[in-house]
């Protein structure tokens, strides 16, 4: 699936009030691109947090620009969530495991890295979405099976002011799926796993 498209799926769907929900939602895509197109080798510890990170999980960023990354995340004392906005460090990432230009494996390390520096999981962007919700819009379902395994809960809702506020991630597969079905057989069938599974383990 082409950008463009993407774009034109998520205005349809998500609708967030008084701006394009893609722009926002796709924030870490722009500035990777716009990273490794005009500010190549740039990324240092003086460089935001956003712009390093995004640099750094490139399929082309040195092993070395990583571990510099990893290194300032590993220090900090809380979440830079004031770094990333309208994004939340995790969302970004999210839509960087789902950049066709990134490396999923490099993104899944510093998400795991900025979760471990107090950043939530369930934390909602300024769109409304949870990073789980982003896999969702996305169809991708290795991606959301890298987040429930991360302690992401499909149960909880999108928040305003996204017009889809109050649909659990559930309810939220069902109209993104019903927009254009792409990858959601395998989606569907890692959230129903997963629902079936936290349905054993909490039978009340």
């Amino acid at each position: 699936m082409n950008w463009p498209q993407r774009r034109q799926d998520a205005k349809k769907i998500t609708a967030v009030s008084n701006r394009p929900p893609m722009s926002n939602r796709k924030l870490a895509i722009i500035l990777a691109a716009a990273v490794v197109l005009s500010c190549a080798g740039c990324a240092t510890p003086r460089v935001p947090l956003d712009q390093a990170t995004a640099s750094a999980v490139q399929k082309s960023a040195p092993a070395s620009e990583l571990a510099r990354a990893a290194e300032r995340i590993r220090a900090l004392s809380a979440c830079p969530a004031a770094e990333f906005v309208p994004a939340t460090p995790l969302s970004f990432l999210v839509a960087a495991m789902d950049a066709p230009e990134a490396d999923a494996e490099k993104a899944k390390l510093l998400f795991r890295l900025y979760r471990d520096a107090g950043c939530d999981i369930q934390a909602p962007d300024r769109a409304g979405l949870r990073p789980i919700h982003s896999a969702i819009l996305f169809r991708n379902p290795a991606l959301a099976q890298f987040l429930l395994e991360s302690g992401a809960d499909p149960a909880l809702p999108i928040e305003p002011p996204s017009k889809q506020s109050g649909k659990s991630g559930y309810e939220f597969t069902e109209l993104v799926c019903a927009k254009n079905a792409g990858r959601c057989p395998a989606l569907k069938a890692v959230l129903e796993q997963w629902k079936s599974r936290a349905k054993r383990l909490n039978p009340a």
